[in-house]
């Protein structure tokens, strides 16, 4: 079931050890990958991918987030075997039963060819509701589940 939810998302994810070897993928990010299924992955570092230019980088924000210095929607750019790609990662730790971290957990989203824009506004905890002002579509109040999907 977790392997067709993760199909029907337009989403990449990963896990990888403390020696920045692959545990686990998703269909999605094997196929950026340039591999034929999930398990190829498994026991691969970055060097040993098609990515292999930018497995330098990708260690250091490994080793960052492993240190406890977690990556959300932070916009990258990656080189997948079909193009290059406009993405936002998100990592946070992996961890284990006892809350040890053994690894790194991530997952980006192709942003390439969206335009991102900086909301500014505040929140109402009367109403709890965010407030924005913004240009095009005016005042708006919106709760967080409605943030979520706006």
């Amino acid at each position: 079931m977790i392997n067709q939810i993760m199909k029907q998302l337009n989403i990449y994810v990963w896990a990888k050890d403390k020696n920045y070897k692959y545990l686990y993928c998703n269909e999605h990010f094997a196929k950026a990958a340039g591999l034929d299924s999930q398990e190829q992955i498994v026991g691969k570092s970055d060097n040993q991918l098609h990515w292999k230019k930018f497995a330098d980088y990708y260690q250091v924000g490994d080793y960052g987030v492993m240190q406890g210095h977690l990556r959300i929607n932070v916009p990258e750019v990656t080189d997948t075997v079909n193009n290059i790609k406009d993405i936002l990662v998100t990592e946070s730790q992996l961890l284990n039963k006892s809350n040890q971290c053994i690894g790194v957990v991530g997952s980006f989203v192709d942003i390439t060819g969206k335009l991102l824009v900086k909301k500014t506004g505040y929140y109402d905890s009367i109403k709890k509701r965010y407030y924005f002002d913004d240009e095009v579509l005016g005042n708006m109040y919106l709760t967080a589940r409605e943030i979520a999907v706006f």
